[in-house]
């Protein structure tokens, strides 16, 4: 099962506008191919801008999700 982690740095907090968490979350669901089934995406303030995917198939690459 596929992991998504999304930290965005606190300091964006002012600068981005309010439900941008849950478009970025809506979107992903919607652009991540059928050949996975996602189970979590987790969407967060952190001390810094952090993607992290896990639980990718053998022979995948993370920048093949990340171009999504």
């Amino acid at each position: 099962m596929l992991r998504i982690n999304i930290t965005f740095d606190r300091t964006l907090k002012d600068t981005l506008p309010t439900g941008t968490f849950d478009a970025l979350r809506g979107e992903i669901e919607n652009r991540i191919p059928q050949k996975y089934q996602v189970s979590d995406i987790r969407i967060a303030w952190g001390s810094n801008t952090v993607f992290s995917v896990d639980g990718l198939k053998k022979g995948d690459k993370k920048e093949d999700l990340e171009t999504l």
